[in-house]
């Protein structure tokens, strides 16, 4: 009895009874049971009603019991016997109030006591800090894979689903299409979506119904007569179904090339990431790639160095090709419309991809300043960074100076307008609607110290000393509105932070994954981040890191960041800092050791869509593939203007716009198409013949001159030649995918936990969103609706 002892040391030693018979010694071991009890039903009580004790193995009497009998020293806190506790009573009662049970399914990822308790902690922290956010979405899945294998999830907004099949027909015969006949698809998102065609072959009738000759959908822009669309170069059978699938590559450029990765539809959809694993891309230049952009005529360019000399390289159905060589060194590429915009060490230059290869102006009669990036605002305006620091285009590409006179390497636009430019002076914000410029200096961390100060781009640039930053290389803003910095030592972050129940702004960086200078940020279809290092390729999907090796690889998971604690970057002894809010130590250096392996560098980043045909026929609405058919090669074709069509780059459908778009079913016109003699004509690809001298048709159509002659006053559209039907994965707002990593291609989880994610999600997720549930690529919960 330890209070009964406790007791008897308390009285002085001339009262202390030697007789444990006697009546004193009686009273002292009956009280100090008394109290014993006591001590045992508080401590019992404690684990029955507080969080923090339940059923916890350090004031658990059965426990201390069992090892007292096992002849063991009591426990301690951190002794492993205490998180591996199993016995579960009061806890469970008590997260009932929170709808919330431990995890007994499967049998290898049962709850001990302790992961439960952090699991109940952790759901009233997140229901504290809010729901209904992305966040909140991240934390449910995690809390309810509790217990599995440690893995990746991520949230993807916007994302692809409630797949339709639709049939295109323009009236009689029903469900039949012929060249030149259109149709409307709406798309809802904020960015065009991919799109799958099915195009069936038909039975001839002669004069009535034609074969399904080298078919053709076109997406097209009836204001212009301007169109880009996908050609079969085969005849399709009656009954015989073509399926145009989409599939995906991802490009890495660095100082020996390019590498690229493909992903094409299988039993799931293509991943629109394609990441990894990258192999050399065939037939590209071995040369170092320094930017990387899609043209209008949908081929991929790809400027490159070779010694010393710029030149440009195109992708195409053909495979890569050189287009132009010996020009200045080609800093970066940008197309905002038809044109190319080249940024070189003379200036800038536009190149027309319909056009015989020239860049104009002549880089050869260019003066400089050399252009190192680009960027089209919202209100289309294009703004450069170059060696003699911001400036913006004007009327035949001049570069008028606009910013700082410091050299400038990066520039990223926001919805709004505001620009910012990196260079070697640190971070710059520009509003253009006021012309007010700020220098990004970021010295300490408390409130009263601006991060950001007013800035007189005709004045002296900030002191070095009172800038906190590295050389900036590269900008992005990321989809939590966090601005992401490539710096010439490594990643680096700066946004808004929760931090003593308000909101707080804090620059963090990421030394642990390595401080070589960061060459690119991109962000993919699923909102991760991509950056392209000298030390390689690394991702980021909201919490964490990947590393290309050469397929993407989990880096260790870091410890939560402390919302209070803040970086910057010491100049003059070239390293990282960091600091607490509040803290009296101030910054100190943050070296810690790297957790990235040295890998092939990583200069330009870009993704391009790719068509994936396939034969088979449609069964029960559905499209069997048939493994022994091998279709004709495909084509791109593009309509510069209505009297034009030139062969495009890599073939691929195009994607829907936003809001309305406009389509065509079409053929691969005849060697010689007929001529029309007066009324405006156009060819079965909808090629303009003509210039109309006489009033314009009402919309596309062909003329027979004997038939012209008799009937002036109708259209006549081609025979229908096939059956078209789409499906469309739209991303729509408040379309939801929580994705949970597959460790390996062969991985299921089990039906119980799946549910359970997706119980969680649905839980917290935003009012009137569709969630779906993703294991790696395969939509597990939630179908194509949510």
């Amino acid at each position: 009895m330890v209070s009964a002892a406790r007791i008897r040391d308390l009285l002085p030693s001339l009262w202390r009874p030697e007789d444990e018979a006697s009546l004193m010694a009686r009273l002292i071991a009956a009280g100090g049971q008394q109290l014993d009890r006591a001590r045992i039903e508080a401590g019992d009580t404690m684990q029955a009603h507080w969080l923090a004790f339940a059923d916890g193995a350090l004031t658990s009497p059965f426990v201390a019991a069992r090892r007292r009998a096992g002849g063991l020293a009591p426990l301690l806190p951190g002794d492993p016997a205490v998180a591996a506790h199993p016995f579960l009573d009061d806890l469970p009662r008590l997260a009932g109030l929170l709808g919330l049970r431990p995890h007994d399914e499967p049998a290898g990822g049962r709850e001990t006591v302790e992961a439960f308790r952090a699991r109940v902690v952790a759901t009233v922290v997140l229901w504290k800090e809010g729901l209904a956010t992305r966040e909140a979405l991240l934390q449910a899945a995690r809390l309810a894979l509790s217990g599995m294998a440690e893995r990746a999830v991520s949230v993807e907004e916007f994302a692809p689903g409630a797949a339709t099949l639709r049939s295109v027909s323009a009236g009689p015969p029903e469900g039949l299409v012929g060249p030149l006949i259109r149709w409307t698809l709406t798309d809802p998102g904020v960015s065009g979506s991919p799109v799958e065609a099915y195009i069936e072959g038909v039975t001839p009738v002669p004069g009535e119904v034609d074969a399904t000759e080298t078919p053709l959908i076109e997406r097209f822009d009836p204001a212009t007569g301007t169109g880009i669309g996908l050609v079969y170069d085969g005849t399709l059978a009656p009954g015989q179904v073509l399926a145009l699938l989409p599939g995906f590559a991802s490009w890495l450029g660095g100082p020996e090339g390019l590498r690229s990765a493909v992903s094409v539809p299988g039993a799931d959809p293509a991943d629109p990431t394609a990441a990894g694993p990258w192999v050399e891309a065939e037939g590209a230049p071995a040369l170092p790639v320094r930017a990387l952009a899609i043209g209008a005529d949908g081929g991929l360019w790809a400027a490159v160095e070779d010694g010393g000399t710029g030149a440009l390289w195109r992708l195409g159905a053909g495979g890569w090709a050189q287009v132009l060589a010996g020009l200045p060194e080609v800093h970066c590429l940008l197309a905002p419309g038809r044109e190319l915009l080249v940024g070189h060490a003379s200036g800038v230059s536009r190149l027309d991809p319909f056009a015989a290869p020239a860049l104009v102006p002549d880089p050869a009669t260019g003066t400089g300043p050399a252009v190192r990036a680009l960027v089209r605002a919202p209100d289309g305006t294009v703004w450069a960074a170059t060696d003699t620091g911001a400036a913006r285009l004007g009327p035949g590409d001049a570069a008028a100076p606009a910013g700082p006179a410091t050299p400038l390497t990066a520039v990223q636009a926001d919805p709004d307008g505001i620009l910012h430019f990196g260079g070697a002076a640190g971070l710059f914000r520009h509003d253009p609607a006021t012309d007010a410029w700020h220098a990004y200096l970021g010295a300490a961390l408390e409130d009263t110290v601006p991060d950001w100060a007013p800035f007189d781009p005709a004045g002296p640039l900030p002191d070095e000393a009172t800038v906190f930053l590295p050389a900036v290389t590269a900008i992005l803003r990321g989809p939590d509105a966090s601005l992401w910095l490539g710096t010439d030592a490594g990643l680096a972050r700066y946004g808004a932070r929760r931090f003593r129940g308000t909101y707080a702004t804090r620059l963090t960086a990421y030394p642990a994954l390595g401080t070589a200078p960061v060459r690119a940020l991109a962000m993919d279809e699923r909102q991760r981040l991509w950056a392209g290092t000298d030390r390689g390729l690394l991702v980021f999907d909201g919490r964490d890191w990947f590393e290309a090796a050469p397929s993407l690889t989990r880096l260790p998971r870091p410890a939560a960041d402390d919302p209070g604690t803040g970086s910057r970057f010491d100049r003059a002894a070239a390293v990282w800092q960091s600091a607490t809010a509040g803290a009296a130590a101030g910054f100190t250096d943050q070296t810690p050791p790297v957790i990235t392996a040295e890998r092939a560098a990583v200069r330009a980043i870009h993704w391009t869509d790719h068509a994936i045909a396939r034969l088979g026929t449609f069964e029960g609405g559905a499209f069997v593939p048939d493994p022994d058919a091998a279709p004709a090669p495909l084509r791109l074709r593009v309509k510069p203007e209505p009297t034009r069509i030139v062969e495009g780059g890599i073939p691929a459908l195009p994607r829907t716009t936003p809001g309305t778009s406009h389509w065509r079913y079409l053929a691969l016109e005849e060697a010689a198409p007929p001529a029309p003699r007066t009324f405006p004509a156009w060819t079965r690809e909808g090629r303009l013949l003509t210039p109309p001298d006489e009033a314009p048709a009402p919309e596309e159509g062909r003329f027979l001159a004997a038939r012209a002659l008799a009937e002036l006053d109708r259209v006549y559209a081609f025979n229908p030649a096939a059956r078209v039907r789409f499906r469309l994965r739209l991303r729509a707002p408040l379309s939801i995918t929580v994705r949970i990593e597959r460790l390996d291609a062969d991985e299921t989880l089990p039906a119980v936990v799946l549910d359970r994610v997706f119980a969680a999600v649905n839980m917290v997720r935003p009012a009137g969103a569709r969630i779906r549930l993703a294991h790696g690529e395969t939509v597990v919960r939630g179908g194509d609706d949510g």
